[in-house]
């Protein structure tokens, strides 16, 4: 059965994008509702291959043949011992994330970002 915290954390997201009281917020608050589900996914295919589950089935769910199920899945799952509630090790926050992150306020800039007149941030 998959861990209550990738549900939970699902749920938080959903939570913050019906109370983020700007769009920009809103748009923030919707990447991370799809990195939550995505984790959600993720932990599901490791519980399915913990099971015995094949690629074979999973492929069926996705509408693919065991090999697209094994590209699209394979490398992160391998990664993973017991099934876990974190975000999968292949994400990576990128530049962008981060700026956005920043105009709101989330975080403060970065190695390589400079503040500019507008209040948003321009690579150095």
């Amino acid at each position: 059965m998959l861990g209550k915290g990738s549900i939970k954390r699902l749920r938080h997201a959903v939570e913050a994008v019906e109370s983020a009281p700007t769009a920009l917020e809103a748009l923030v608050a919707a990447r991370e509702l799809r990195h939550a589900a995505e984790a959600l996914e993720l932990a599901a295919v490791v519980e399915v291959r913990r099971e015995r589950g094949t690629w074979t089935q999973i492929g069926a769910v996705y509408r693919t043949s065991k090999q697209g199920a094994q590209q699209r899945f394979r490398a992160a799952v391998a990664g993973h011992g017991p099934a876990t509630d974190t975000t999968p090790a292949r994400f990576v926050p990128t530049r962008g994330a981060l700026i956005t992150q920043e105009i709101i306020g989330a975080v403060s800039p970065g190695p390589g970002l400079a503040p500019n007149p507008t209040g948003a941030h321009a690579l150095e």
